[in-house]
Protein backbone atom coordinates (compact mmCIF):
# COMPACT_ATOMS: atom_id res chain seq x y z
CA UNK A 1 0.00 0.00 0.00
CA UNK A 2 1.65 3.19 -1.03
CA UNK A 3 2.24 6.04 2.29
CA UNK A 4 0.18 8.65 1.01
CA UNK A 5 -2.76 6.00 1.22
CA UNK A 6 -5.22 8.77 3.66
CA UNK A 7 -7.46 5.45 5.27
CA UNK A 8 -6.21 1.93 5.00
CA UNK A 9 -8.35 -0.12 2.23
CA UNK A 10 -11.12 -2.49 4.23
CA UNK A 11 -11.15 -5.80 2.82
CA UNK A 12 -12.77 -6.08 -1.07
CA UNK A 13 -11.56 -2.17 -1.50
CA UNK A 14 -8.49 -1.16 -3.51
CA UNK A 15 -6.75 2.38 -3.72
CA UNK A 16 -5.32 4.27 -6.17
CA UNK A 17 -3.79 7.20 -5.39
CA UNK A 18 -4.18 10.68 -7.26
CA UNK A 19 -1.48 10.79 -9.78
CA UNK A 20 -0.04 7.11 -9.70
CA UNK A 21 -2.02 5.00 -12.08
CA UNK A 22 0.98 2.11 -12.03
CA UNK A 23 -0.65 1.56 -8.65
CA UNK A 24 -3.49 0.26 -11.25
CA UNK A 25 -2.16 -2.71 -12.48
CA UNK A 26 -1.25 -3.47 -15.70
CA UNK A 27 -4.94 -3.40 -16.89
CA UNK A 28 -4.92 0.64 -16.38
CA UNK A 29 -4.23 3.14 -18.62
CA UNK A 30 -4.40 2.90 -22.44
CA UNK A 31 -5.91 -0.91 -21.89
CA UNK A 32 -8.67 1.02 -20.00
CA UNK A 33 -9.10 3.53 -23.06
CA UNK A 34 -9.69 0.05 -25.56
CA UNK A 35 -11.91 -1.70 -23.54
CA UNK A 36 -14.17 1.01 -22.76
CA UNK A 37 -14.19 2.73 -26.32
CA UNK A 38 -14.92 1.21 -30.10
CA UNK A 39 -17.12 -0.83 -31.25
CA UNK A 40 -15.87 -3.95 -29.20
CA UNK A 41 -17.63 -1.74 -25.65
CA UNK A 42 -19.94 -3.59 -24.45
CA UNK A 43 -19.69 -1.23 -20.86
CA UNK A 44 -21.08 1.45 -23.31
CA UNK A 45 -24.08 -0.16 -24.15
CA UNK A 46 -24.52 -1.72 -20.30
CA UNK A 47 -24.27 2.11 -19.87
CA UNK A 48 -27.82 2.68 -21.07
CA UNK A 49 -29.90 0.28 -19.41
CA UNK A 50 -31.99 2.06 -17.63
CA UNK A 51 -31.62 1.97 -13.81
CA UNK A 52 -34.81 2.49 -11.86
CA UNK A 53 -33.15 2.02 -8.40
CA UNK A 54 -33.57 5.09 -6.22
CA UNK A 55 -30.75 7.54 -6.32
CA UNK A 56 -30.55 8.05 -2.93
CA UNK A 57 -27.13 6.64 -1.23
CA UNK A 58 -26.46 4.82 -4.43
CA UNK A 59 -22.86 3.25 -4.78
CA UNK A 60 -22.28 1.45 -7.94
CA UNK A 61 -23.87 2.62 -11.45
CA UNK A 62 -26.03 -0.38 -13.33
CA UNK A 63 -23.39 -0.38 -16.03
CA UNK A 64 -20.72 -1.18 -13.68
CA UNK A 65 -22.38 -4.15 -11.67
CA UNK A 66 -24.09 -5.66 -15.26
CA UNK A 67 -20.31 -5.40 -16.36
CA UNK A 68 -19.35 -7.04 -13.64
CA UNK A 69 -22.04 -10.28 -13.85
CA UNK A 70 -20.84 -10.37 -17.80
CA UNK A 71 -17.45 -10.57 -17.10
CA UNK A 72 -17.71 -12.99 -14.51
CA UNK A 73 -19.43 -15.17 -16.44
CA UNK A 74 -17.43 -14.98 -19.57
CA UNK A 75 -14.14 -15.01 -18.27
CA UNK A 76 -14.53 -17.45 -15.29
CA UNK A 77 -17.54 -19.20 -15.92
CA UNK A 78 -19.47 -18.13 -12.69
CA UNK A 79 -23.56 -18.30 -13.50
CA UNK A 80 -24.30 -17.69 -10.09
CA UNK A 81 -24.40 -14.24 -8.19
CA UNK A 82 -22.52 -15.77 -5.10
CA UNK A 83 -19.75 -16.32 -7.34
CA UNK A 84 -20.06 -13.48 -9.67
CA UNK A 85 -19.58 -11.11 -6.80
CA UNK A 86 -16.20 -13.17 -4.98
CA UNK A 87 -14.61 -12.72 -8.59
CA UNK A 88 -15.14 -9.19 -8.57
CA UNK A 89 -14.17 -8.67 -5.17
CA UNK A 90 -10.65 -11.14 -6.26
CA UNK A 91 -10.12 -8.59 -9.45
CA UNK A 92 -6.90 -6.46 -10.08
CA UNK A 93 -8.22 -2.59 -9.78
CA UNK A 94 -7.60 -2.41 -13.19
CA UNK A 95 -10.58 -4.59 -14.16
CA UNK A 96 -13.17 -2.89 -12.09
CA UNK A 97 -12.06 0.54 -13.34
CA UNK A 98 -11.99 -0.82 -16.69
CA UNK A 99 -15.86 -2.33 -15.98
CA UNK A 100 -16.38 1.06 -15.08
CA UNK A 101 -15.93 1.56 -11.22
CA UNK A 102 -15.35 4.95 -9.75
CA UNK A 103 -13.26 5.68 -6.70
CA UNK A 104 -14.41 7.36 -3.46
CA UNK A 105 -14.16 10.87 -3.86
CA UNK A 106 -13.47 11.27 0.26
CA UNK A 107 -11.42 7.76 0.31
CA UNK A 108 -10.23 7.29 -3.12
CA UNK A 109 -10.98 3.80 -2.65
CA UNK A 110 -12.42 1.47 -5.28
CA UNK A 111 -14.95 -1.47 -3.74
CA UNK A 112 -16.43 -4.47 -5.58
CA UNK A 113 -20.00 -4.41 -4.86
CA UNK A 114 -21.27 -7.50 -2.59
CA UNK A 115 -23.69 -9.82 -3.20
CA UNK A 116 -26.20 -9.05 -2.13
CA UNK A 117 -25.93 -5.56 -4.16
CA UNK A 118 -25.81 -7.40 -7.03
CA UNK A 119 -28.65 -9.19 -6.48
CA UNK A 120 -30.68 -5.96 -5.77
CA UNK A 121 -29.79 -4.83 -9.45
CA UNK A 122 -30.58 -7.44 -11.01
CA UNK A 123 -34.05 -7.83 -9.56
CA UNK A 124 -34.75 -4.23 -11.00
CA UNK A 125 -33.05 -4.83 -14.18
CA UNK A 126 -36.03 -4.37 -17.32
CA UNK A 127 -34.47 -7.50 -19.18
CA UNK A 128 -36.24 -6.44 -22.64
CA UNK A 129 -33.85 -3.22 -22.31
CA UNK A 130 -30.68 -5.10 -21.59
CA UNK A 131 -31.74 -7.44 -24.72
CA UNK A 132 -32.24 -4.25 -26.48
CA UNK A 133 -28.72 -3.27 -25.74
CA UNK A 134 -26.92 -6.40 -26.09
CA UNK A 135 -28.30 -7.00 -29.43
CA UNK A 136 -26.95 -3.29 -30.21
CA UNK A 137 -23.44 -4.43 -29.22
CA UNK A 138 -23.41 -7.40 -31.27
CA UNK A 139 -24.90 -5.86 -34.45
CA UNK A 140 -21.90 -3.15 -33.76
CA UNK A 141 -19.34 -6.12 -33.77
CA UNK A 142 -20.81 -7.65 -37.00
CA UNK A 143 -20.83 -4.35 -38.61
CA UNK A 144 -17.30 -4.11 -37.54
CA UNK A 145 -16.38 -7.82 -38.67
CA UNK A 146 -18.00 -7.60 -41.60
CA UNK A 147 -15.36 -4.22 -42.80
CA UNK A 148 -13.35 -5.17 -46.11
CA UNK A 149 -15.02 -8.47 -46.75
CA UNK A 150 -15.24 -7.48 -49.93
CA UNK A 151 -17.91 -8.90 -51.86
CA UNK A 152 -18.74 -11.86 -49.78
CA UNK A 153 -22.77 -12.01 -48.53
CA UNK A 154 -22.99 -11.98 -44.73
CA UNK A 155 -24.90 -14.75 -43.25
CA UNK A 156 -27.09 -15.35 -40.43
CA UNK A 157 -28.35 -18.97 -39.24
CA UNK A 158 -31.58 -18.68 -37.15
CA UNK A 159 -31.76 -21.57 -35.08
CA UNK A 160 -33.69 -22.99 -31.41
CA UNK A 161 -32.21 -25.17 -29.07
CA UNK A 162 -33.61 -26.37 -25.66
CA UNK A 163 -31.06 -25.46 -22.65
CA UNK A 164 -29.42 -28.43 -21.28
CA UNK A 165 -29.42 -28.85 -17.27
CA UNK A 166 -31.89 -25.49 -16.86
CA UNK A 167 -35.23 -27.36 -16.24
CA UNK A 168 -36.33 -26.59 -12.70
CA UNK A 169 -38.89 -27.03 -10.20
CA UNK A 170 -40.72 -29.54 -12.99
CA UNK A 171 -40.74 -26.79 -15.49
CA UNK A 172 -39.56 -27.52 -18.90
CA UNK A 173 -36.32 -26.61 -19.90
CA UNK A 174 -36.54 -23.19 -21.77
CA UNK A 175 -36.15 -23.12 -25.32
CA UNK A 176 -34.42 -20.47 -27.14
CA UNK A 177 -34.70 -19.29 -30.75
CA UNK A 178 -31.15 -17.30 -31.63
CA UNK A 179 -29.59 -15.59 -34.33
CA UNK A 180 -25.99 -16.14 -35.18
CA UNK A 181 -23.43 -14.98 -37.85
CA UNK A 182 -22.22 -18.01 -40.14
CA UNK A 183 -18.91 -16.27 -39.44
CA UNK A 184 -17.58 -15.89 -35.93
CA UNK A 185 -20.97 -17.32 -34.99
CA UNK A 186 -21.87 -14.29 -32.77
CA UNK A 187 -25.22 -13.81 -31.59
CA UNK A 188 -27.03 -11.33 -32.62
CA UNK A 189 -30.63 -12.18 -30.97
CA UNK A 190 -32.16 -14.14 -28.70
CA UNK A 191 -35.44 -15.02 -27.46
CA UNK A 192 -37.12 -17.33 -24.97
CA UNK A 193 -39.75 -19.44 -26.62
CA UNK A 194 -43.28 -18.98 -24.39
CA UNK A 195 -44.03 -22.77 -22.99
CA UNK A 196 -46.71 -23.11 -25.13
CA UNK A 197 -45.16 -20.93 -28.20
CA UNK A 198 -43.48 -21.96 -31.27
CA UNK A 199 -40.28 -21.06 -33.10
CA UNK A 200 -42.42 -20.33 -36.37
CA UNK A 201 -44.59 -17.61 -34.67
CA UNK A 202 -41.38 -16.34 -32.90
CA UNK A 203 -39.18 -15.75 -35.78
CA UNK A 204 -40.27 -11.97 -36.81
CA UNK A 205 -39.98 -11.09 -33.15
CA UNK A 206 -36.48 -12.24 -33.10
CA UNK A 207 -35.38 -10.39 -35.85
CA UNK A 208 -37.06 -7.62 -35.07
CA UNK A 209 -34.26 -5.10 -34.00
CA UNK A 210 -32.05 -6.91 -36.91
CA UNK A 211 -30.62 -4.67 -39.38
CA UNK A 212 -30.60 -7.94 -42.38
CA UNK A 213 -30.48 -5.99 -45.79
CA UNK A 214 -28.54 -7.60 -48.02
CA UNK A 215 -27.89 -10.27 -45.36
CA UNK A 216 -28.59 -14.18 -46.06
CA UNK A 217 -30.64 -16.11 -43.48
CA UNK A 218 -30.38 -19.58 -43.31
CA UNK A 219 -33.38 -21.61 -41.21
CA UNK A 220 -33.76 -25.37 -41.12
CA UNK A 221 -37.19 -26.93 -42.33
CA UNK A 222 -39.18 -26.15 -39.31
CA UNK A 223 -39.05 -22.39 -40.23
CA UNK A 224 -40.06 -23.32 -44.39
CA UNK A 225 -42.99 -20.93 -44.43
CA UNK A 226 -44.44 -18.63 -47.27
CA UNK A 227 -45.11 -16.32 -44.20
CA UNK A 228 -41.64 -16.12 -42.62
CA UNK A 229 -40.17 -15.86 -46.03
CA UNK A 230 -42.42 -12.84 -47.23
CA UNK A 231 -41.42 -11.48 -44.12
CA UNK A 232 -37.85 -11.56 -44.55
CA UNK A 233 -38.19 -10.08 -47.80
CA UNK A 234 -40.46 -7.44 -47.79
CA UNK A 235 -39.87 -6.32 -44.23
CA UNK A 236 -36.52 -7.14 -43.60
CA UNK A 237 -35.15 -6.92 -47.14
CA UNK A 238 -32.90 -10.00 -46.91
CA UNK A 239 -32.87 -12.84 -48.79
CA UNK A 240 -33.03 -16.69 -47.61
CA UNK A 241 -32.11 -19.87 -47.64
CA UNK A 242 -34.32 -22.31 -46.65
CA UNK A 243 -34.61 -26.50 -46.43
CA UNK A 244 -37.36 -27.92 -48.56
CA UNK A 245 -38.55 -31.80 -47.48
CA UNK A 246 -40.07 -34.07 -49.38
CA UNK A 247 -42.49 -34.47 -46.89
CA UNK A 248 -43.97 -31.16 -47.74
CA UNK A 249 -45.36 -30.90 -51.18
CA UNK A 250 -46.94 -27.59 -50.55
CA UNK A 251 -43.91 -25.96 -50.59
CA UNK A 252 -41.46 -27.73 -53.24
CA UNK A 253 -40.69 -25.40 -55.78
CA UNK A 254 -41.93 -25.47 -59.04
CA UNK A 255 -39.77 -26.86 -61.90
CA UNK A 256 -39.76 -23.19 -63.59
CA UNK A 257 -40.63 -19.82 -62.37
CA UNK A 258 -39.51 -16.62 -63.58
CA UNK A 259 -39.38 -13.92 -60.90
CA UNK A 260 -40.30 -10.12 -61.68
CA UNK A 261 -36.48 -8.53 -61.04
CA UNK A 262 -34.33 -11.61 -60.89
CA UNK A 263 -35.16 -13.12 -64.49
CA UNK A 264 -36.17 -16.79 -64.99
CA UNK A 265 -34.80 -19.51 -61.87
CA UNK A 266 -34.99 -23.53 -62.04
CA UNK A 267 -34.94 -25.49 -59.49
CA UNK A 268 -35.76 -29.54 -58.92
CA UNK A 269 -37.62 -31.24 -56.18
CA UNK A 270 -35.10 -31.77 -53.69
CA UNK A 271 -33.67 -34.76 -51.81
CA UNK A 272 -35.02 -34.90 -47.93
CA UNK A 273 -32.33 -33.78 -46.65
CA UNK A 274 -30.91 -31.24 -49.10
CA UNK A 275 -31.40 -27.31 -48.84
CA UNK A 276 -33.07 -25.42 -51.70
CA UNK A 277 -32.09 -21.47 -52.25
CA UNK A 278 -35.28 -19.44 -52.51
CA UNK A 279 -34.80 -16.20 -54.59
CA UNK A 280 -36.26 -12.96 -53.37
CA UNK A 281 -40.29 -12.25 -54.06
CA UNK A 282 -40.63 -16.14 -55.43
CA UNK A 283 -42.87 -18.19 -52.66
CA UNK A 284 -44.09 -21.54 -52.07
CA UNK A 285 -46.88 -22.62 -54.44
CA UNK A 286 -48.50 -26.18 -54.30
Amino acid sequence: MPPSCPVPPAAGQQFIPEGHAEYAGADSGGELTAVRGGHGALIEYLDQVVDHRSRQGLRYELGFLLGVVVAATACAGHDEVAAQAQWAADAPVGVLRALGAKPDPLTGTITAPSEATLRRALANVDTAQLQRMSTEWTQALRASASDGEGARLPAVAIDGKSVRGAAAGGNPRPHLLSAATHDGAIVIAQRQIPDKGSEITELAALVAELDLAGTVVTVDALHTQRATAEHLVTAKNADYIMTIRRISPACSPPRSRRCPDRGPTSSSTPRTTEATAAPKNASCAP
